[in-house]
């Protein structure tokens, strides 16, 4: 009997009442409660930063939160029950250790998440201090292009002025070296006074070249008159052959057209070896050769067989008497040949006939009829 006696008082005192661990059950349920709160928090301002492990450990926590709060919402009833209750094998002070322990866990990881959320913030904030240097530093780039661009044109405005001012220097470079040629007072006068000296020679020479023009008719005049004897021969029979054989072909061909006319001289040329070398227009009246046509006959004579025999045939037109038409054709036929004589080879031989008057050349224009025809024949 002492000895239960003296025993009841020490268990008396150690022995925790139920109603004692409820409230320590209750108040370390309702800490981790905060904690998680807390820790929620931390979740949703930073919930782009989290990793999904992290999401899985806090989702884990939760539910053994959740457990132990219905375990701890178990145990009044339990206790009510009186000790009995034990049998369910919960233990009041183990659980009390393992949501102590949770409670820690879940501190010390929300810590780290505090941690990561200031290290994380001061990564964004350096990101953004970053970025706030990179756009500065894209709109210095910016403002540099846009520079560049109105250096570029003001460059290239500054090389078409450059290019400008060259051409402007070479054209003035030319007129001074064309300035530096140009002679001088003096010399200016003494070619002022040459050049009247020639202009006033000129005058005279243009009066001498007047004089010499008559002269030189004159002398052709004379000189046909000379060559009319030896060069004219008043009939056709008095030609060799083959200028006879001509002058019947080309007695023939008065009723052709000129364009039919045409292809007759072909047929000559290819029959009797014969060709038209030149047609001399005269002018009414007139039977004189004039310089230019002087200068074409001798031209026309440069290509002609060494031995070739010149005929030189007179039309007339159909206006007028036929006398003087012939003796105007005569003197004309005789000027040409006598030009020609001048001028052929000394191995060719020249005669001069009159043919007839004719319209053969044109019916229209009579004028065109007033002409002669220089026929080469080779042999």
């Amino acid at each position: 009997m002492s000895d239960d006696s003296n025993q009841s008082p020490s268990n008396s005192g150690s022995q925790v009442t139920p109603a004692s661990n409820q409230n320590l059950i209750i108040g370390l349920v309702m800490g981790a409660a905060i904690l998680l709160l807390v820790f929620l928090v931390f979740n949703n301002q930073n919930n782009s930063s989290n990793s999904s492990s992290d999401y899985d450990e806090v989702a884990e926590l939760k539910e053994r939160i959740a457990n132990l709060k219905r375990e701890g919402n178990q145990l009044p009833a339990q206790q009510n029950m009186g000790a009995g209750a034990n049998n369910y094998g919960v233990d009041p002070l183990k659980l009390a250790e393992e949501i102590s322990t949770e409670a820690n866990t879940l501190a010390g990881l929300i810590g780290n998440f505090a941690s990561e959320i200031q290290t994380k913030e001061a990564l964004l904030q350096t990101a953004r201090d970053t970025e706030t240097l990179l756009n500065r530093r894209i709109q210095d780039l910016q403002r540099q292009n846009s520079d560049l661009l109105a250096s570029s044109n003001e460059a290239a405005k500054l090389r078409n002025e450059l290019e400008s001012l060259k051409t402007l220097y070479d054209n003035a470079q030319r007129q001074i070296e064309e300035l530096r040629k140009r002679p001088d007072v003096a010399t200016l006068d003494e070619l002022r006074r040459q050049n009247d000296e020639l202009r006033a020679r000129v005058a005279d020479l243009s009066e001498l070249d007047a004089e010499n023009a008559q002269l030189r008719a004159e002398v052709r005049r004379l000189r046909n008159l000379l060559d009319r004897s030896t060069l004219f021969v008043e009939s056709a029979d008095a030609l060799p052959a083959l200028a006879q054989r001509l002058f019947r072909e080309l007695e023939r061909l008065e009723e052709f057209s000129p364009a039919a006319l045409a292809d007759q001289y072909k047929r000559i040329e290819m029959e009797l070896n014969a060709r038209p070398l030149r047609s001399i227009n005269f002018e009414t009246g007139s039977s004189q050769l004039t310089s230019e046509k002087v200068s074409i006959i001798k031209n026309d004579l440069r290509v002609t067989h060494p031995e070739a025999f010149l005929l030189v045939v007179g039309y007339a037109s159909k206006t007028g008497e036929f006398e003087l038409n012939r003796k105007l054709s005569s003197d004309r036929a005789t000027s040409v040949a006598s030009q020609v004589n001048a001028d052929k080879k000394n191995t060719q031989s020249v005669r001069a006939v009159f043919l007839n008057e004719t319209s053969r050349f044109s019916k229209e224009q009579e004028t065109l009829n007033q002409i002669c025809e220089i026929w080469e024949i080779r042999p």
